[in-house]
């Protein structure tokens, strides 16, 4: 079964200010990740390139990294998961509606 899975956010705020939030990602004072609505993703090594980890029964590691405007994760488990997921920071230009 193929599964595409979209969430998008707009937040009326400068691309550089919502970028600095994925640096907390992952970490004690995490504003990017729903840890209360699911198990808190953490990396042995940090958010970093290469580095493996996961949330609950989900591993995967960090596959790509731009200056925290994109990551890119390879799922590893669970067993028949074969994917990409990513998180990405884009600047909207011209009217926004919602």
């Amino acid at each position: 079964m193929r599964v595409k899975n979209r969430h998008t956010r707009i937040i009326h705020q400068p691309k550089e200010k919502v970028s600095q939030l994925f640096k907390t990602l992952a970490s004690s004072e995490d504003l990017v990740w729903l840890s209360e609505n699911w198990p808190a993703i953490k990396f042995k090594n940090g958010l970093q390139f290469g580095s493996k980890g996961g949330h609950g029964h989900i591993r995967y590691t960090i596959i790509e990294m731009s200056d925290f405007d994109d990551i890119k994760f390879q799922f590893s488990k669970p067993k028949g998961f074969i994917g990409t997921p990513e998180l990405q920071v884009l600047a909207l230009s011209g009217k926004i509606t919602e």
